[in-house]
């Protein structure tokens, strides 16, 4: 076996997409030791609608000849296939099966696959996804979907992302947060897509309630696109409201973010995001034992199969408009704050805080024992085409949904 990952070399996108290639290009190493090869492109967009007549994608194309791969594995999720599945076919290179590995925002560029259809109709093909949503979406307008779209999560650092003790007693104190308050954090993007004003104003909301509340709020994370604007305002309202009882961390490397996770009590994430394919940041503070509160959504859905302590919000409708969807999560979220505010038995055992299940789950170990299953099976599909009435796939996986390209 010999495998090539063709990748990107700019370092641009979403820095959860680069996460993910980074932890898939690892995965792949650590599966296949020396028999893995990376190409990385420079600059894809720039070859987005560029055929086989490109010097430099024929250039690309020649070397992969060269290597000799049993599997070809296309990984950016800024990359499209089709001109790299052109000069493949243009070199007459056919013993290879390909792999689509899909993540991040993958869906946007979907339109274009028309143009890749003849170059894999008839081929060894599989698309991984790393969630059963996107399983379903992709899998929808082939005519063999089912056998060819599998489910590959995303990975965690299990040793990094774990309750520490330690950690949760520095933090606090370092933050003056006292044995009986509570920790409500969000952590993540900070936009509308993402779920960030619904938080905000349900938090506000908990606020006006209960002014004498232990709750204390923490958001950390970076502005998305366009978003500053609309999002600043209301964590300001926020800080002018809580007061010292709100705490803005900013984007945090992952060593702080784990520090953060541990001084933590509950986990917040009602995103309505039309590509939430994965969802690190919940699967995270599963590990470390959080009580999260999350939309019951796309990938988040995923998680229903841990036995870990989830409280569900509801998920968009379709039949409703954004700003309704909105309110009704908003509600939800206030009577889920109260209520834990008002129980709290999680936060007398500690000891629990690992959590083994979730863990392992989404640990290297368990993901590479998938890839090597799923690659070194001797019975590949053939891509037998898209069906008559979609030759392409939909535009979002949803219908009312907040997209943030």
């Amino acid at each position: 076996m010999k495998v090539v990952l063709i990748c990107a070399s700019d370092g641009k996108g979403w820095k959860s997409c680069l996460r993910a290639e980074r932890d898939l290009q690892s995965l792949y190493k650590k599966a296949f030791p020396r028999k893995v090869h990376s190409i990385y492109l420079q600059d894809p967009r720039r070859y987005d609608d560029i055929e086989s007549d490109s010097q430099y994608i024929l250039s690309v194309a020649a070397k992969v000849c060269r290597l000799k791969p049993t599997h070809i594995v296309f990984l950016s999720h800024r990359l499209h296939s089709a001109p790299i599945l052109s000069a493949l076919d243009h070199l007459r290179f056919v013993q290879a099966a390909y792999i689509f590995h899909i993540y991040g925002n993958w869906p946007i560029r979907l339109p274009r696959w028309r143009k890749s259809q003849s170059y894999i109709i008839g081929r060894r093909v599989q698309f991984l996804t790393n969630s059963t949503a996107f399983q379903k979406t992709v899998s929808a307008p082939m005519k063999n979907g089912s056998e060819l779209v599998k489910v590959l999560p995303l990975t965690i650092d299990r040793e990094l992302f774990r309750f520490s003790k330690t950690n949760r007693i520095a933090f606090r104190k370092q933050l003056d947060i006292s044995a009986d308050e509570v920790v409500a954090l969000y952590a993540g993007r900070l936009s509308r897509a993402k779920g960030l004003s619904i938080f905000v104003r349900s938090i506000l909301e908990v606020f006006g309630r209960e002014p004498n509340t232990r709750l204390r709020v923490i958001v950390c994370g970076s502005y998305g696109e366009d978003d500053e604007s609309s999002m600043r305002p209301l964590l300001d309202e926020l800080s002018r409201v809580a007061g010292s009882q709100f705490t803005f961390l900013g984007e945090l490397n992952q060593r702080e973010l784990a520090r953060v996770y541990s001084a933590s009590d509950i986990f917040v994430s009602p995103s309505y995001y039309e590509y939430e394919a994965f969802g690190f940041a919940p699967v995270e503070a599963l590990t470390n034992g959080l009580l999260c509160v999350l939309t019951d959504w796309l990938g988040y859905a995923d998680l229903a199969r841990a036995s870990e302590p989830i409280r569900w919000l509801p998920a968009p409708r379709k039949n409703k408009s954004i700003e309704s969807n909105e309110i009704d999560c908003q509600r939800a979220l206030t009577r889920t704050l109260r209520a834990i505010l008002k129980s709290r038995p999680f936060k007398s055992d500690h000891a629990r805080r690992q959590s083994f299940n979730i863990s392992e789950m989404y640990s290297h170990s368990a993901q590479i024992k998938r890839l090597r299953e799923l690659l070194n099976t001797s019975r590949w599909p053939s891509f037998r085409g898209f069906k008559a009435t979609s030759g392409n796939w939909p535009a979002s996986l949803a219908g009312n949904t907040l997209q943030q390209n």
